[in-house]
């Protein structure tokens, strides 16, 4: 956006209006597209859509709209304009810069304030927080399934579909696998318990299908653990994913 801004000036400052007309156009287009890429930064739709989008709109920009200028100044007007400092648009992007991140918070900075809360406002946050698609597609994760010489441990990869009306889909896949497949639906709720060792407190998306030593606890970086059994472990990420090779 910085760049068509500039551009945009430009051409206002070369006294050609047509120019500066279309460079308006891509600035109006720039906006549209950074605001994509805030409003899905933390959600399932980032990286998928968005590092693309951007990719796509920089190069049609750059070959499009900016070449021409570039030309125009090193080969038509040869040095003849007034070069002025960069000093003032690059101190207001910086500001601008500093003010939107502000306004962000990142999974991280939720999940430790959560801890922070009156456990009645921290479980209607985790309950809120939880909503949305996570993925593990490590290769830490094995679970048994029947084969033709009888049962055998294989690895695996997860994806849940965790939905605000308290249900959720539970995807379990091998690698050699060509999609998640359908899933199990259940029935989720957020529980809410204290560590015997530490004290302290945790709170944990509890599928009503989940054998009852197993946990699912939302960690400090705003990820969630699945606790198989005491002494195995996996971390799923906010995120749809799609692993499987053609």
């Amino acid at each position: 956006m910085f760049g068509t801004m500039i551009h945009y000036a430009n051409w206002v400052s070369l006294g050609d209006k047509a120019k500066a007309k279309t460079a308006m156009g891509w600035l109006d287009a720039a906006i549209i597209v950074s605001s994509l890429t805030w409003w899905n930064i933390f959600s399932e739709s980032f990286p998928a859509m968005t590092i693309p989008l951007n990719l796509l709109f920089l190069g049609a920009w750059y070959f499009i709209g900016a070449r021409p200028q570039i030309h125009h100044i090193n080969s038509d007007l040869k040095g003849r304009y007034l070069s002025r400092s960069w000093a003032k648009p690059l101190a207001a992007s910086i500001c601008f810069l500093l003010v939107l991140v502000s306004f962000v918070e990142s999974p991280m900075d939720f999940a430790s304030k959560l801890h922070d809360l009156p456990v009645e406002e921290a479980m209607n946050e985790a309950k809120s927080y939880v909503v949305g698609t996570w993925t593990y597609t490590a290769t830490d994760y094995q679970f048994f399934v029947n084969e033709p010489l009888g049962l055998a441990k294989v690895n695996g990869w997860l994806k849940w579909v965790v939905n605000a009306d308290g249900t959720m889909q539970m995807f379990r896949a091998r690698p050699q696998h060509d999609n998640w497949g359908e899933g199990d639906k259940t029935t989720w709720t957020i529980k809410t318990g204290k560590y015997n060792n530490t004290g302290n407190r945790y709170y944990e998306l509890a599928p009503k299908s989940l054998e009852f030593y197993q946990h699912i606890v939302i960690t400090r970086d705003g990820r969630l653990e699945y606790k198989i059994d005491a002494n195995h472990a996996v971390t799923l990420e906010r995120g749809d994913r799609f692993p499987f090779s053609k």
